[in-house]
């Protein structure tokens, strides 16, 4: 027989040539696995989608504050501005720009050599740029264009443009983008880690620090040079793990292994003064411990996949459409929250009830979308959106509704 693979298209076949002859078939190639082999990477997409959608509504503000109940708010809480430490909760939207930027290059050759390298580039400034429009909109309504704000120990004055999670992602994304053509792993790997150090250093050198206190999610520069830097060595990190010249049991302990390192490291440089681990920052030592966070959970759903072969439906139907589940679910919170409040008016009882109806409305569409293998892209589901928050913001700003 003689064995052919495309490493691009993750094709293969067979040809029969010589009955008698044998071939070693490498076990990170075998056509049962290879199927579902990342499909892992679903399920801590999934996971990680889930624990945002559930946190939008619960649980109640006053069971996050610390002096309530100090492991609720590291589970459910970010640290307030200006702390010298990150709670599990601030991993959060590291994680989704991890998870979302490891097949990141994946994605892009495959579409690279399905479509032409013009109309891969184009989907990939397309869809982020939408996501960057649409989230500009919601941030314009309920923040404003800009703010200006005081730092009262310094004696400056800052002009903060708005910002959240969505220009977040979006941006973060079309930086690592810059950097696919860096074909080697190892060197885009470098490349990431000195591309948050870059940004430590101005933090601790310019003002860049006090603006990402002043900012939400480390703010614009936060994003192009923390949250990039991330998304970065994700691409990298996926490259390696679809990289059919390896050894894939081995794949998954490195990946055990590089999670210890960034997470020991991390944990090394917080102690550093003026490095500390803060998400509002964005900072080096935050990066490294949520990309050791995040990894070891990916591990530990590879182990689930792999040793006991689990598929996990409902982690995978949540991990499958993202950004969809987030549309979805941010839309109507965020009206009830410019309106009547997530809590609904009536405080703790309020939390729990919107808990079930978010939980309810999006397992049931994510699981008829997983079961009908229905598609539903990043752009579809922005624009629908965009034409959505479009129509809200038009009605509702004249009206003083928000």
């Amino acid at each position: 027989m003689i064995f052919h693979y495309s490493k691009n298209v993750k094709i293969m076949t067979l040809e029969k040539k010589n009955s008698n002859a044998e071939v070693n078939v490498p076990d990170q190639l075998d056509t049962e696995r290879e199927h579902k082999r990342l499909r892992f990477i679903d399920q801590g997409r999934g996971f990680i989608v889930l624990y945002l959608v559930i946190t939008l509504v619960f649980p109640p503000e006053v069971w996050k504050e610390a002096d309530f109940s100090i492991i609720l708010h590291y589970i459910f809480d970010h640290a307030p501005r200006g702390a010298t430490y990150m709670t599990l909760y601030d991993v959060g939207a590291a994680a989704f720009i991890f998870i979302l930027g490891i097949l990141l290059n994946v994605a892009y050759r495959r579409r690279v050599e399905e479509k032409g390298k013009n109309k891969a580039i184009m989907h990939v400034l397309i869809r982020y740029g939408v996501l960057f429009v649409l989230g500009a909109l919601i941030v314009v309504v309920d923040q404003g264009l800009y703010k200006v704000r005081y730092d009262y120990v310094l004696g400056y004055e800052y002009i903060i443009i708005g910002w959240d999670v969505l220009p977040s992602i979006a941006v973060a994304g079309l930086i690592a983008f810059l950097f696919i053509s860096i074909r080697n792993p190892l060197y885009r790997l470098i490349v990431g880690y000195g591309w948050g150090l870059i940004y430590q250093i101005l933090m601790v050198t310019t003002f860049f620090k006090d603006y990402a206190i002043l900012s939400s999610h480390g703010g614009i520069f936060g994003s192009i040079f923390g949250y990039a830097s991330i998304s970065i060595i994700a691409s990298a990190v996926g490259d390696y793990l679809v990289d059919p010249t390896k050894k894939e049991s081995m794949k998954y302990w490195n990946l055990l292994i590089f999670a210890l390192i960034n997470y020991g490291i991390g944990i090394g440089i917080n102690f550093i003064p003026g490095w500390e681990a803060s998400k509002r920052q964005v900072s080096f030592a935050h990066n490294l411990i949520s990309i050791g966070v995040t990894c070891f959970g990916l591990f530990i759903f590879s182990l689930m996949d792999r040793k006991l072969n689990w598929e996990l439906k409902y982690l995978r139907a949540f991990g499958m459409y993202p950004f969809f589940v987030y549309f979805i679910s941010e839309l109507p919170i965020f009206l009830l929250d410019m309106t009547i409040g997530v809590d609904l008016g009536i405080e703790i009882w309020g939390n729990f009830i919107m808990l079930v109806l978010l939980l309810t409305y999006t397992s049931l569409l994510v699981l008829w979308l997983y079961k009908k293998k229905k598609s539903f892209s990043t752009i579809k589901a922005a624009l629908i959106f965009l034409a959505v928050a479009i129509a809200i913001a038009a009605i509702g700003i004249p009206l003083g509704l928000f």
